[in-house]
Order: C-alpha cells, then sequence, then structure tokens
C-alpha cells in the first residue's frame, strides 16, 4: 500500500506537463499492487492458520474456529498471486478475479475479531 500510495503522489505532483501516459500509470498500479497484495493476503492466511492452531492447544474453541475460518482465504489469495504472476494464463485461474469488497471486509473483520480477543482477555 506504500508503494501504490507514493505512485499515486509521483504522478500527481510531477506529472503536470503529461508526459507519463495513463497507460503507464496503470502498468505501474498494476505492478506494484497485486503480486504484493496476493502475497500479504498468503502470509495474513499463514499466520490465521498458526493462530488457529495456538488458541486450539490453549482451550479456546471459538478463537481457533475464528481462524481457521480466516486461513481457508490463504487459498483465495494464493490462487489470485498464481493468477497474476504465470506467464501463460490458466483458464480456470483467470476466471477468478480480486473483489476488493470481500478482501477488505475479511482483513477489517479479521483485526476487529483479534483486537476484541486481546481487549477483553487483558
Amino acid at each position: 500500500m506504500a508503494l501504490q500510495t507514493g505512485h499515486i503522489t509521483y504522478i500527481v505532483k510531477r506529472n503536470q506537463n503529461q508526459s507519463i501516459t495513463e497507460q503507464q500509470a496503470d502498468y505501474m498500479m498494476a505492478t506494484l499492487s497485486n503480486p504484493f497484495e496476493s502475497l500479504t493476503g498468503v502470509f495474513k492466511g499463514i499466520w490465521a492458520l498458526f493462530l488457529g492452531f495456538t488458541f486450539w492447544n490453549n482451550g479456546e474453541i471459538l478463537m481457533a474456529t475464528l481462524m481457521f475460518i480466516f486461513s481457508v482465504m490463504l487459498f483465495y489469495y494464493l490462487v489470485l498471486m498464481l493468477n497474476t504472476s504465470v506467464i501463460k494464463q490458466v483458464k480456470w485461474l483467470s476466471s477468478i478475479k480480486p473483489n476488493s469488497l470481500i478482501i477488505n471486509l475479511e482483513t477489517l473483520f479479521f483485526f476487529i475479531i483479534l483486537m476484541s480477543y486481546i481487549t477483553v482477555n487483558i
């Protein structure tokens, strides 16, 4: 996200004479966003999986179940990352598109649940 923000501010500040075309700006935004956001989603899914195992070992079944549900998103992020990383498009991979609403809501609920757990158990 920091790379995207830096790119947007660079384009706005330094492109007064339109030397950078819209196509070039879109290319840079896609290069800076798609693979990196998918990779962070993969890391978040692995983190949720490990948190699920930890909660399960501590006997907190509700939190473990919630974390295992969030870890299922790992597969969605892996498919998105593969789709942006492969050179020759795979038909079933290209049919799965990133949905920003799902990604943002999943991230919001994930951190709300973790913050609620930390707040209640301190």
